[in-house]
């Protein structure tokens, strides 16, 4: 592996996005999607929907001995839905962070490390982004995951 090979964040944001399409029980009204890019249109998500979003933030890599390397990579899954009005969001503010505690839930099982990956560290901040409330009638929440992962 080559410090320069990006493509190695990207297998990890394929591994989260796989994850989560396949094993997470957000159900038919979950939009999984991932980029380079912060911008997502809600526009196609049910009303009642989630849009999870999965975008990589940064890696480092050092030598952990002189035969194995160690790669961690920090993703970001950002987890919103629309609300109808400013006053809606009071509404279902407790189904959102539900939703978004199970999300992190999902990441703590043991279960969840494999595929050559470890979630070291889970962050949740902001836990509700009050100005994507304000200028886009939306509910947004952010996780940040930081992987390790050892090859030889």
């Amino acid at each position: 592996m080559s410090c320069g090979d990006t493509s190695n964040i990207w297998d990890a944001v394929e591994i989260i996005e796989r994850g989560i399409s396949n094993d997470f029980p957000g159900g038919s009204n979950t939009t999984v999607t991932k980029s380079l890019f912060y911008k997502f249109d809600l526009t196609a998500v049910p009303a009642d929907g989630y849009l999870i979003a999965i975008v990589p933030r940064a890696e480092r890599h050092e030598k952990a001995s002189r035969v194995h390397d160690n790669s961690e990579y920090e993703v970001q899954i950002d987890i919103m839905r629309k609300v109808a009005d400013i006053a809606g969001a009071d509404a279902i503010a407790d189904e959102f962070f539900a939703f978004v505690e199970s999300v992190k839930a999902y990441f703590r099982e043991p279960a969840r490390q494999g595929d050559g990956i470890a979630y070291k560290r889970i962050e949740h901040d902001p836990i509700y982004a009050d100005n994507h409330l304000q200028e886009h009638l939306q509910l947004t929440s952010t996780i940040t995951l930081t992987i390790t992962r050892i090859t030889q």
